[in-house]
């Protein structure tokens, strides 16, 4: 269907752009911590598989649209601490 939007237009109307803000993602990234302590407690044992489910969850709260890669350096910051 032709419509007169832009893509921006778009994106904003759906929510379609990704999540960079670092602080709302440090918020997210939180929030995973608090709800996954078995998967922290493991991965700072060194099982560094368990960051999986965290990561997922950060994800799923973030329907899809976090920056990964800033949110992993952020939530392995946030665990080696």
């Amino acid at each position: 269907k032709n419509t007169n939007l832009t893509a921006n237009d778009i994106a904003n109307k759906y929510n379609l752009y990704q999540i960079n803000d670092e602080k709302r993602i440090t918020e997210l990234v939180s929030e995973a911590i608090k709800n996954n302590p078995k998967a922290c407690e493991d991965y700072r044992k060194g099982k560094k598989s368990s960051i999986g489910p965290i990561m997922g969850e950060i994800h799923r709260t973030s329907n899809g649209l976090v920056n990964q890669k800033l949110a992993a350096e952020i939530l392995e910051i946030k665990l080696n601490s």
